[in-house]
């Protein structure tokens, strides 16, 4: 029986080891989600993984070197490091363009941080000393550290004089940091025309002036007008800006976005955030 023993305590302690060790290990998976205009081969640390749009939910965490290759040779390659925590997405979103003053986009991610009922926010930008605001409100020039926002969704907007404006839309979380690295592009608008003077033709809308139902009638906004885009993306580029109290046909929605007719012959998509519907 002895001899019996010996064998049957060593399987059991083994077994009990494997157990415990098993039951020790955490999976560690970290999330990337990136995006870009026009789609771009995707090199993370110089393996590649496909092209945009692309996510995947099973990376390990760590430090890894982006590599974007837009689909035009003309566009010049995008690097940028960037941290893939555990639990955590990064979210990349860019515009790309020849001519790099014309790229635009911004990273997003969180880290951990050390109060546990609050929720912060980090914003770098390009180019530095931009004007931060959230949920309306002027926060500072970037960089910034805003160490509560409070757990939810935010807007957070971002603008410097000659400059495109940046808004996006992110979720605070107790516990962590949310930073926003964000690329702003320069405006390529054209100056406005000069105003002339009001003729006795010009009168203001009378309700039997308005649109054919649906419409939209836009509504106040932190920078005092509302960026029209070609497609239903804060990504996407930018076609027009229309005025607070003007109202526009409906044509389609999607996804919290509304295409409306800006001009004769001229469509495009405002966010229903700050646009009321009329049906």
């Amino acid at each position: 029986m002895k001899f019996l023993k010996l064998p049957f305590l060593l399987t059991l302690s083994l077994f009990s080891a494997l157990f415990l060790s098993a039951c020790s290990l955490t999976p560690q998976k970290a999330a990337l989600d990136i995006s870009s205009y026009p789609s771009a081969t995707i090199f993370l640390n110089d393996e590649e993984l496909g092209t945009t749009p692309y996510k995947n939910t099973s990376l390990k965490p760590g430090s890894y070197r982006l590599k974007l290759v837009p689909s035009d040779p003309t566009i010049p390659t995008f690097e940028k490091n960037i941290p893939l925590n555990n639990k955590i997405t990064t979210i990349v979103d860019y515009q790309f363009d020849a001519d790099k003053d014309k790229t635009s986009g911004y990273i997003l991610y969180f880290e951990k941080a050390g109060e546990k009922d609050q929720s912060g926010l980090v914003v770098t930008t390009k180019p530095d000393a931009s004007t931060v605001a959230v949920d309306g409100q002027m926060q500072g020039f970037s960089p910034i550290n805003i160490p509560n926002i409070t757990e939810g969704d935010h807007q957070i907007l971002v603008t410097f004089p000659g400059y495109e404006s940046k808004e996006i839309y992110a979720r605070g979380i107790n516990a962590y940091r949310l930073v926003a690295e964000v690329q702003l592009k320069k405006d390529q608008l054209p100056p406005e025309p000069e105003e002339e003077e009001e003729s006795d033709d010009d009168q203001e809308l009378s309700d039997d002036d308005k649109p054919e139902l649906p419409y939209v009638t836009i509504l106040d906004t932190p920078t005092g007008w509302l960026r029209v885009r070609i497609e239903p993306s804060t990504s996407a580029s930018e076609a027009a800006k229309v005025d607070p109290g003007k109202d526009y046909s409906l044509l389609d929605e999607k996804s919290g976005w509304y295409q409306i007719e800006y001009l004769e012959g001229e469509e495009g998509w405002i966010s229903g955030r700050y646009a009321e519907k009329f049906e």
